[in-house]
């Protein structure tokens, strides 16, 4: 696929990023600004993941083989491939117009600008050095992100220790074994160590406020009741 086109199916789903996000926001007037910063993580992370899955599956099948694996990608899978790396730099780019715009301060973070536009570039780069298929199995971790913004978005969905153990299983034990797999190409060993870094400093701020506290709050509790 040549640069124009690629850059119109990109442009599709950018609309379609924004008409959900808008006719969101106008079913529901009463959405604070946390909720709205959440509403196109939502629909991206869910159709990622649903994706990643898939293509995990393909790899599964294939013994974990990556030669094997991408065989099978090659003779099928492409236009998939393209289309979800696609809706990826879709969402990056939307999410920060809209997010500059109407959730700035949610956007200020590690997570958000400085992210996405990472991102948009690493994306770019596997589309265009034919590694897509690959980072595409990357995209499993984005179950924690689903679990996490559709509980800011409605607190009936707040699950704080269900985030926990599905963000050790997918971005801490399958990252790691994910690199290992990687390691013979440089950019996905760079990439997957900083990224490792990233998590365990996410991961150990989860466990410090989520569960060493909720013991520590425990005990309290249990003294008081002594006493």
């Amino acid at each position: 696929m040549n640069f124009v086109l690629l850059c119109g199916v990109v442009l599709l789903f950018c609309i379609d990023y924004f008409i959900t996000y808008k006719g969101t926001v106008n079913r529901n007037k009463d959405l604070t600004e946390k909720q709205r910063a959440h509403i196109l993580s939502i629909k991206a992370s869910i159709t990622l993941f649903i994706l990643s899955m898939y293509f995990n599956y393909k790899f599964m099948k294939s013994g974990f083989d990556l030669d094997l694996y991408k065989t099978n990608i090659e003779n099928g899978d492409n236009f998939v491939v393209l289309l979800s790396v696609c809706n990826l730099i879709a969402y990056f780019i939307t999410d920060c117009y809209i997010g500059y715009r109407k959730y700035n301060k949610y956007m200020c973070t590690l997570a958000g600008y400085p992210h996405h536009i990472i991102y948009i570039f690493i994306s770019i780069y596997t589309l265009f050095y034919d590694v897509s298929s690959f980072y595409l199995l990357f995209m499993v971790e984005e179950l924690p992100t689903t679990i996490l913004s559709t509980g800011n978005y409605n607190k009936i969905f707040r699950k704080d220790y269900l985030f926990g153990f599905t963000f050790f299983c997918v971005r801490i034990l399958y990252h790691l074994y994910l690199v290992f797999k990687f390691s013979a190409n440089k950019l996905y060993l760079i990439l997957g160590i900083v990224s490792f870094g990233v998590h365990s400093f996410w991961f150990k701020n989860w466990f410090t406020k989520y569960f060493l506290q909720s013991k520590d709050k425990i005990k309290v509790t249990k003294k008081k009741k002594s006493e």
